[in-house]
């Protein structure tokens, strides 16, 4: 907590690419929360382009919170689904909550954008390798 107000200090208060490097060191740390209240912050200073929505998903995501992370991602994917790294992002989110199908369909979204991105191409081949590993969350009975 003390990290996030010491860079709320120092950026520029519209510094949506810091608000995004610092919500990449909360998801490192396993810190869903810190994520949450960091994408809340990007979506008052920029709520089109989906970036904040996927920062509150994957947040959602660390904690096993599928329910809250989905509508954050379908917004994410309407506002921004034509920016490869946002799609490929997404497929992050979704190998979070454990789920190959989705993190599949949205790594080749991604690589269908940017034929040459390599997180995208290692993300298809982490979602397959899950499937492969039978690694699912269990779905709605």
């Amino acid at each position: 907590e003390a990290a996030l107000l010491a860079a709320r200090a120092i950026l520029p208060p519209d510094s949506a690419a810091g608000l995004q490097r610092l919500a990449l060191c909360r998801l490192m740390r396993n810190d869903g929360a810190g994520c949450r209240r960091i994408g809340e912050m990007l979506l008052r200073i920029v709520p089109i382009g989906g970036w904040g929505d996927v920062i509150v998903a994957a947040g959602h995501a660390l904690e096993g919170d599928a329910a809250a992370a989905l509508p954050r991602m379908i917004a994410a994917e309407a506002k921004g689904g034509g920016d490869p790294e946002l799609v490929s992002r997404l497929g992050g989110v979704a190998l979070l909550l454990k789920d190959d199908v989705a993190a599949a369909a949205h790594f080749q979204a991604a690589l269908a954008l940017d034929p040459d991105m390599q997180a995208a191409r290692q993300g298809l081949a982490l979602a397959r390798e899950m499937a492969a590993r039978g690694e699912r969350r269990p779905g709605p009975a």
